[in-house]
């Protein structure tokens, strides 16, 4: 750029205030501008220190006057320099200096608010769209406070990266709905931060030695100051000025381009307001505004344009313009001015310059000229901004594409005609297969016929009974035999593993000792798979009998057909026979009976045996897997080491082997026993204490009506990693919570002390629960400990059953913006601008209705009634309600519906509703709901209008029981029939949760005459017939009715049956055996009800922590009920009971009770006036009464219940790219990220966000690690005292017996590469700082800290000294610790500290005489994105400390990217006053070039007081690989000692980054078509494994459509078209397989789940979003 180009601005006006025309030693520190054009000053004198504040306006029509608005001065602070003022509003200025931050209102010369904060104020700017929040730097530091503008509280603080150490926030500037920042350093570097403190943009710079002095920002420009500084930088940016100062104004959205470049008079600050451009200078004060037309004009844009357009660029293009001149044109300036007079380009207008750039490709050129057009208030027609080519390219692409589509159409109709060949074969092949299948149910009523025939007669034979009997006799003989084989099998088994332990001695011959053990325990294994083989095939011999027992049956069946013939003759001879023959019959049953029973009971020994076996076989196969996987590491081992590490290390490895075999054969003896030890009650307590979901507890009640649950409690336990081999303590302290404390202590405790503290430590689960106190119990789900009963109520939680409502209702507060409703299937869907301000508004489904209801007759109603209120509310746009029937309709276009609609009177009681007919409404008819648009909320009831005769209906029958706490209470059997829907199964599920289901639902069809004349069947039936031999007796009506009308329009109805034990009756081993019927008219259906007594049982605590998971609302309800009857008197309760017209005598008694306010609140409770979810007649009564003050409290009840069960909006539909990376930067995340993470995701939205979640998260860890910590606690005795290991750090904490006050948990924390600058003395340090912990516990007994150091002493005695340290928010403060606080020794290898208090300690060696540092160093080198970017070569020197060395390469290598070169090298430092230094030597040439010094001293008193250093080399990389030689040495004349030496070679190739700005991206995750290969494999797999049956059922599990389940029955590939649907309705996806792998292992597929687990841990991005979620 020729800076004869740039040209320097006047101002317009310039003035000075009346402080710097008057007085001396003023300086300005900080500027602002204010929206009436006023501007703000502040700064301070330099001899006394005092600070002000001038607020002053400069007069636009006057040049060089102003007018002083407001003036004030500060006393002197010690650091009141740095004051800073900014404009908050009309008549509002603010200003903050050191600690505090002011609100001044300058009109009445006062300050409205004062705030103190931590840290010291440099810097503060405001911003002035969006919310307006005031932004704070901090002196020294990286952060930025942000406050609220108006009342001064602290909202957030925000961490700048990516500065420099020393450097921070001298200027800051905000703009923008998003609050993005402009910062300024005290390092002269201009940056642009956004919210979250990422830097959004490289850092700002200008050529020739220039740095950045101011930066200012306005809506649509960004102005930053430049001057000349000594320093050298490498920038781009194309500003230039000769000894003095320039701007340069850049594009604030491009942020890369320069609009213009031009002087201005020396100045200080710069802003920008109005298009005015001010400055004001440092000493004078002077102010001058520069004019926006002076900016933006064609003399500043030329130096900008120069930079980007070389002599042949000019002259082409003249050519362009085809300019005839004398001599050819080369200075763009001459190109300018020819271009201006010919009148092709103005100052305002450049379009035609810019589509010549654009036509010669000059890209660069056209982007700065296209910026400066845009700025310009010029309107220019869009199609002047393309060239002709460009406009030709565009016709051909349109072209192109007609005729594309023109293709399309053709290909359309060719296969339109083919289809409808295919049709009409299709019709062909329909007819022959009707034709099939009318001779296949002929030929089925033949067959029929034939088995009816065959199954008429039935003969019994005493001599096939007897066989029968000795069969049976003889297996049970066989099974003793088999269980004595299995009794010894069991015992060889526990002699061998005593054996194996006992022989574990010598090292030498461990693997010998195991490999036979693992042959014994092969053959163990071999003879139990034997022993199951012969059982199989016992039970298939008896499976044989039975085949003939039946065969037999069947001949005797025809000896009676022929017997029954030849009868015929004789009545009398007939009429005994048929005795003798039930006689036979009878035995026969008898004996059938105990052989069922004999049968059962030997199948269920068999099955116990198997059991047993199956829990051994599984410890063994843990031991044998765990045993394998120790030889093949070992054999790997011995292969890839050497023969000396081989005779270290075998013996370690085998015990190693060994000890986790023992391990894992205690691990599954662990499992049988807890297994043994839990009941049903003591399964779910546990449970809830891990807060497992429904689904979990209700396959854990389904498993117990056949084996013990806790079997797979564990198992669930183990696949949610909440125990495993190595950790059982979660479950210690749920059994402890529970008082389970002998499983604990004989069981858990023991096996707990035999891992060892390594293995626990590596393999540790997430914790849980927190141990209990002594004698203290769980808390379960957040539950508090309240009285049994409080006053002026009973409690909430107690034994007592909640009170269950009727009739399903919901509240939810509605705004100006809409919203929806949903209930029982009734959904209200509220648009925007429907309200004009926000009501709440309430969804009743009225399934008893006590009102006569419209229309002549009720068998045209198919809904419920439904109840919108608050009633006559009216919308400015319809509203729509969606209602759910029961109805079958199978052509929707053949029916009709009628809508009514009605409305309460203020003088009618609640009964009487007044109905009318919508004729205008619109409705819209489906074949399971009603859509109705209203404009006024009322009561709604809905008729079919149909031409058939009949209507049919569809149900499910489901049937639960109710859990007892005691086996004399009643049981209570719910039978329900609802709509044959799976949202209203789903529902009905939910809301009997608590409740234990019989079996599957069946189906049941209601078929009713839509005649009002036909009275025939209007009653349905539900009938309960217990069986003969019964414990329990039906204490009420065993049959109950329900007229079908209410059936068919409720969509649902229940019955309940109370069941009462007989006396003298065992219930514990009873079977609860009933069949219910369900009748209407001459249809009915039966269903057996079967389940085990005893499994019904659980305590009465678990049925209150029940009773509270489900009905989280009923404290919040109980709550307020008091709360407003605390607040009614008798004149509020007068009123209220005459706007609910109560009775007389009713209101007589509300009257005269002691509590008005409660006595009220019971009654409206008790007649459902109020509910827990229907609180809007009460909120209607007390607006009615002007109690407007206590309905507020049902507002906030309403809105606190709308939180808890506030559900995830829709996500918006996405269309295009760019929408979707809108969409994600309003959420916050970075443009670049949101590229990268929807390229990886395939366009996906919801994908591209997990990622970025993931990806943020995992950056927010690297983040937190800084410093890294090492992190160590343990439950300690008081009585027994213990000892604390860090085995990372290898830090001992020693407690004797006595030296904590109580029983408690201690934690060691080492804090490697934390400051210590601010200790009150010097010294060397030679090993970590530690933290004991809790902070300031004081012991009654002195503690033993033992910390390793890195030094070797020549004296007996160094002056140690110990600091204290104590945490202050982000800072330390250190102090001096006296003989009172505890001593210190110096061992070997560690320093013993005895201590009398927990803290934070720092030890410190005073004089180096006689003392020797070992030290480390380790060379790495940054990547690079390009093969010619510069390297930087770090060298770290440090202590020789493993904590020190992990911590720094997990800081260098992970966080920072960077690559290790060498190994470390270590080295000995001595006290010597030599200076060291650190050079850098190039053996090849061509290949790098040291770009600073090649050698670097360093300070050894650095080395001695800090635990590490850093020394860096910069090189020019030439592109090609080489070498290079570290040298350490001391710096002397005559002597050097050379500590260590590294020769490294550098590969370029190995140096690149796998993605030039892909970050955490391409570190953590991996690529979509691996993932979608994966997954494809897994449902392939999936798909093969899975019949018809099991389809069906995960189809009904995750609630798909009832006739996509009998397709999937029908289908010969069920898996496939399962997965496909599944997919297709994005159930489940390649990132979110949960819900499948929770319906396989709900159904019993236990392998096929094991597939999608295997799969989810596999795909990093799936296991991170599942975790999330």
């Amino acid at each position: 750029m020729d800076s004869a180009m740039i040209t320097k601005l006047t101002p317009v006006q310039c003035a000075r205030t009346p402080r710097f025309s008057t007085g001396s030693g003023w300086c300005v520190r900080d500027m602002a501008l204010g929206a009436d054009g006023s501007v703000a000053l502040s700064g301070w004198q330099e001899e006394t220190r005092r600070t002000f504040i001038d607020l002053i306006f400069i007069d636009p029509d006057c040049t060089n006057t102003c007018k002083i608005i407001f003036s004030k001065e500060f006393e002197k602070s010690p650091n009141s320099r740095t004051r800073c003022v900014s404009h908050i509003s009309s008549g509002q200025i603010v200003t903050c200096c050191d600690d505090t931050i002011e609100l001044i209102n300058y009109n009445q010369q006062s300050t409205i608010l004062s705030h103190t904060f931590s840290g010291r104020a440099f810097s503060m700017a405001v911003s002035e769209e969006g919310d307006q929040h005031i932004f704070v730097g901090l002196y020294r530091s990286n952060k930025v406070i942000v406050f609220s503008g108006s009342g001064l509280t602290e909202l957030k603080t925000i961490t700048l990266t990516g500065l420099q150490d020393g450097d921070y926030v001298y200027e800051l500037g905000v703009m923008g709905a998003a609050h993005t920042l402009y910062v300024r350093t005290v390092g002269y570097t201009a940056l642009v931060y956004n919210i979250n403190g990422d830097v959004q943009t490289e850092p700002l710079t200008a050529i020739n030695n220039t740095q950045a002095l101011s930066i200012a920002v306005s809506s649509e420009l960004m102005m930053v100051l430049w001057a000349v500084c000594t320093l050298i930088t490498a920038h781009h940016i194309p500003s230039v000025i000769e000894g003095g100062r320039h701007s340069s104004l850049a594009d604030r959205d491009g942020g890369r381009h320069i609009v213009a470049c031009f002087k201005i008079d020396e100045s200080w600050r710069i802003r920008i307001k109005d298009n005015r451009l001010i400055a004001v200078h440092y000493i004078t004060g002077e102010v001058k505004v520069y004019s926006k037309e002076d900016i933006l004009s064609l003399s500043t844009l030329l130096p900008a344009l120069s930079s980007t357009i070389n002599e042949t660029d000019v002259t082409k293009l003249a050519n362009y313009f085809k300019i005839t001149s004398d001599q050819s044109i080369t200075d763009i300036r001459v190109l300018v001015q020819h271009l201006t007079d010919a009148g092709s380009i103005t100052r305002q207008n450049i379009v035609h310059l810019i589509s010549a750039c654009r036509d010669l490709d000059l890209r660069d050129a056209a982007q700065i000229l296209s910026s400066y057009q845009s700025k310009q208030k010029h309107n220019v027609p869009h199609g002047l901004l393309y060239s002709e080519k460009e406009l030709r390219k565009k016709f051909f692409a349109l072209e192109e594409g007609n005729q594309r589509n023109a293709d399309t159409i053709t290909s359309l109709e060719m296969e339109k005609k083919s289809l409808e060949g295919s049709r009409t074969s299709l019709e062909k092949e329909l007819e022959t297969t009707n034709q099939a299948l009318q001779e296949s149910k002929k030929t089925q009523t033949g067959l029929k016929e034939k088995l009816t025939t065959t199954e008429q007669s039935l003969t019994k034979s005493e001599e096939t009974q007897a066989n029968l009997k000795e069969e049976l006799h003889a297996l049970n003989r066989r099974l003793d035999q088999t269980r004595e084989t299995l009794e010894e099998t069991t015992n060889n088994l526990h002699q061998a593993e005593l054996k194996g332990a006992q022989e574990s001695n010598a090292l030498e011959g461990f693997l010998q000792q195991t490999r036979q053990a693992l042959e014994e325990r092969e053959k163990t294994i071999t003879s139990l798979e034997g022993s199951r083989a012969s059982l199989k095939k016992e039970l298939e011999i008896t499976n044989q009998s039975l085949q003939e027992s039946k065969k037999t049956q069947t001949s005797l069946r025809e000896k009676l057909t022929t017997t029954e013939q030849s009868l015929t003759k004789s009545e009398e001879t007939r009429a005994n026979l048929r005795e003798e023959l039930n006689v036979l019959n009878r035995k026969l049953t008898q004996e059938l009976d105990q052989t069922r029973e004999i049968l059962e009971k030997t199948t269920s020994n068999l099955h116990q045996a198997e059991l047993k076996s199956a829990q051994e076989s599984k410890a063994l196969e843990e031991v044998l897997q765990q045993t394998k996987q120790s030889l093949e590491e070992k054999e790997k081992a011995i292969t890839e080491s050497d023969v000396v590490q081989d005779s270290e290390n075998d013996g370690n490895e085998d015990h190693i082997a060994i000890r986790e075999s023992t391990l894992a054969a205690g691990f599954g003896r662990l499992l049988v026993t807890v297994d043994e030890d839990l009941t049903l009650d003591s399964s779910l307590k546990v449970a809830m204490l891990f807060q497992l979901p429904p689904s979990n507890v209700d396959l854990l009640r389904r498993i117990s009506l056949v084996e013990t649950p806790g079997g797979k409690l564990l198992d669930i336990l183990r696949e949610r990693d909440i125990i495993n081999m190595y950790d059982v303590t979660n479950l210690q302290k749920a059994l402890m919570g529970i008082r389970l404390k002998k499983t604990n202590d004989t069981v858990l405790v023991p096996y707990q002390e035999s891992v060892s503290k390594h293995l626990f430590e590596e393999n540790r689960t997430p914790e849980l629960l927190s141990w209990p106190e002594e004698g203290e119990e769980q808390k379960i789900d957040g539950e508090k400990q309240e009285d049994a009963h409080t006053e002026g109520g009973s409690s909430v939680v107690s034994g007592e059953p909640v009170k269950q409502y009727h009739n399903p209702s919901l509240e939810q507060m509605i705004g100006t913006e809409g919203g929806t409703i949903s209930v029982a299937g009734v959904n209200l869907s509220v648009p925007g601008d429907a309200l004009t301000e926000n009501h709440v508004i309430a969804v009743e489904v009225v399934r008893d209705a006590d009102m006569d209801l419209p229309g002549e007759d009720n068998r045209s109603r198919i809904t419920p009634l439904i109840k919108l209120g608050p009633l006559k509310l009216e919308f400015k746009k319809p509203v729509t309600v969606t209602i759910p029937h029961s109805a079958v309709i199978p052509d929707v276009d053949r029916h009709s519906v009628i809508v009514y609609s009605g409305q309460q009177s203020e003088e009618d009681n609640e009964e009487l509703v007044t109905w009318t007919e919508e004729r205008s409404a619109s409705w819209r008819l489906a074949e399971d709901t009603v859509d109705v648009s209203l404009t006024c909320l009322s009561f709604l009831s809905i008729s079919l209008v149909s031409e058939e005769t009949v209507q049919r209906h569809i149900f499910r029958v489901v049937s639960f029981v109710d859990s007892i706490t005691n086996p004399e209470e009643d049981i209570i059997l719910t039978c329900c029939l609802c709509k044959d829907n799976d949202e209203e199964f789903k529902s009905l599920i939910e809301d009997h949760i608590s409740k234990l289901r019989l079996g599957d639902y069946a189906t049941y069809q209601v078929v009713r005459s839509s005649k009002r004349s036909d009275v025939s069947a209007t009653q349905l039936v539900m009938s309960l017939e217990l069986s003969k031999d019964s414990a329990y007796s039906i204490s009420d009506e065993s049959s109950k009715q329900s007229d079908i009308d209410h059936v068919c329009e409720a969509s649902r109805v229940s019955q309940q049956f109370r069941l009462r034990r007989k006396k003298d009756v065992c219930v514990d081993t009873t079977i609860l055996d009933a069949k219910l019927t369900v009748r209407h008219g001459d249809n009915s259906t039966d269903t057996v009800l079967q389940t085990k007594v005893r499994s019904l049982f659980i305590s009465a605590e678990s049925k209150r922590y029940l009773l509270q998971m489900l009905k989280p609302d009923v404290k919040l309800y109980e709550d307020l009920k008091l709360n407003i009857a605390s607040q009614l008197n008798k004149h509020h309760c007068e009123k209220l009971c005459m706007y609910f017209g109560l009775a007389s005598g009713v209101k007589e008694s509300i009257l005269e009770a002691e509590d008005v306010g409660m006595e009220l609140m019971t009654i409206l409770d008790e007649r459902e006036v109020i509910m827990p979810q229907k609180m809007i007649a009460l909120y209607e009564g007390l607006t009615g009464c002007s109690l407007n003050k206590i309905a507020r409290k049902i507002t906030e009840y309403t809105a606190a219940l709308n939180k808890t069960e506030e559900q995830p909006k829709e996500q918006k539909c996405i269309t295009t790219k760019t929408s979707k990376v809108k969409l994600l930067m309003e959420e916050g995340f970075t443009k670049t990220d949101i590229i990268q993470a929807l390229g990886l995701s395939q366009g996906r939205v919801d994908l591209g966000r997990k990622i970025l979640q993931v990806v943020g998260k995992y950056r927010e860890r690297l983040q937190a690690i800084e410093p890294v910590m090492f992190y160590k606690e343990q439950f300690i005795s008081a009585a027994s005292g213990g000892d604390l290991f860090s085995p990372e750090a290898g830090i001992l904490l020693l407690m004797p017996p006595g030296c904590l006050p109580k029983d408690r948990i201690v934690n060691l924390l080492v804090i490697p590469g934390l400051d210590t600058s601010q200790l009150p003395g010097s010294g060397s340090r030679l090993c970590q700082i530690v933290k004991c912990g809790p902070e300031e516990l004081l012991l009654k007994e002195p503690a033993l800290l033992r910390i390793p150091h890195c030094g070797s002493f020549d004296t007996d005695t160094p002056i140690i000294t110990i600091y204290g340290g104590q945490s202050q928010g982000s800072t330390i403060d250190w102090r001096g610790m006296t003989l009172a606080d505890g001593k210190c020794r110096v061992r070997d290898r560690y320093f013993e500290l005895e201590m009398k208090k927990f803290g934070m300690f720092c030890i410190t060696i005073k004089d180096k005489t006689g003392i020797k540092k070992q030290m480390r160093a380790l060379p790495l080198i940054n990547r690079i994105t390009s093969p010619t970017d510069d390297l930087i070569i770090t060298l770290w020197l440090y202590n020789h400390d493993d904590v020190e060395h992990e911590c720094l390469l997990q800081e260098e290598t992970i966080q920072h990217g960077k690559i290790q070169l060498d190994q470390h090298s270590s080295f000995t430092l001595k006290p010597a006053k030599s200076p060291m230094s650190a050079q850098i030597s190039i053996p090849t040439k061509d290949t790098f070039t040291v770009m600073d010094a090649d050698t670097h001293d360093i300070d050894p008193e650095h080395l001695w007081t800090r635990t590490r250093h850093k020394v860096e080399f910069r090189l020019k990389n030439g592109g090609r690989d080489g070498s290079i030689v570290l040298n350490i040495s001391t710096k002397g004349l005559m002597r050097r000692t050379l500590f260590c030496t590294f020769k490294i070679n550098i590969e370029i190739e190995r140096l690149l980054s796998p993605s030039s700005d892909g970050g955490h991206f391409s570190l953590r995750l991996q690529t979509p078509t691996a993932m979608v290969h994966s997954f494809d494999d897994m449902k392939r797999q999936l798909a093969s494994r899975t019949d018809n049956e099991t389809a069906v059922q995960i189809a009904t599990i995750l609630g798909l459509p009832a006739d996509l389940k009998s397709i999937i029955r029908r289908s010969r590939t069920p898996g496939v078209l399962l997965l496909d649907k599944l997919v297709e309705k994005t159930i489940i996806s390649a990132v979110r397989v949960s819900l499948l792998e929770g319906a396989l292992m709900n159904n019993g597929n236990e392998e096929e789940a094991e597939l999608v687990q295997r799969y989810r841990k596999e795909n990093v991005v799936v296991s991170g979003l599942q975790a999330h979620h």
